[in-house]
């Protein structure tokens, strides 16, 4: 009887051994598939790192530097770069370009992705990776449009006056409007105006 307990002690042990050791490198797995890398920079770049709306930390960005959610990209003057993303796609950015990494995450045993980017202001270029049958969100915001795509080539162009151009040059983009608080206030009821009436003639100036 005894012998029976300690048996099942041990593969009591073992089986949550093997259970934690296999959460853990899920654990792994999915925090190495949540980070970008940059995989090409010329002239310069920085990230800022935020917490709410205050700056914590800005740092300059070099080849083979990681990207995390909620890192915030700036490109200078005469500069570009072009990011990894984990799903294999890519992402480069022309020169004083602002561009928010707000969720970078992919899983590879069940292909799932939930890639969403923000470009603030300036010029982005996208190549999504069509090399597996992902499953999830790969989309680029701007302040008045969301570009969701599955496997394509394209760019996109979010200016100072919040106005965005989409130009697509392989597969199909989804683009969706935002809504505008402008839009969204109620319009005032018509109402009754006053009819014509007759005004004075000219007159004889002294």
């Amino acid at each position: 009887m005894k012998n029976k307990k300690k048996i099942l002690i041990f593969f009591f042990l073992f089986f949550f051994s093997v259970q934690s050791y296999l959460y853990a490198n899920i654990l792994k797995n999915e925090n190495k598939n949540a980070k970008a890398t940059v995989s090409y920079l010329s002239g310069s770049a920085i990230f800022i790192k935020q917490k709410g709306t205050a700056v914590k930390k800005t740092k300059n960005l070099k080849k083979g530097g990681f990207l995390f959610a909620g890192d915030r990209i700036k490109t200078g003057k005469n500069s570009k770069i072009e990011i990894l993303l984990p799903d294999k796609s890519y992402i480069r950015l022309a020169e004083q370009t602002i561009f928010e990494m707000k969720s970078v995450y992919f899983n590879e045993t069940s292909n799932m992705r939930d890639i969403s980017l923000t470009l603030v202001m300036g010029r982005a270029w996208a190549k999504v990776s069509t090399l597996f049958d992902f499953k999830g969100r790969f989309e680029i915001n701007t302040k008045t449009a969301v570009a969701g795509v599955r496997g394509t080539t394209y760019r996109i162009n979010a200016y100072k006056d919040t106005s965005a151009i989409v130009k697509v040059y392989k597969g199909e983009v989804e683009v969706k409007g935002k809504k505008s608080s402008i839009n969204n206030k109620k319009a005032d009821s018509p109402s009754k105006v006053s009819g014509p009436y007759k005004v004075s003639g000219p007159y004889k100036i002294e």
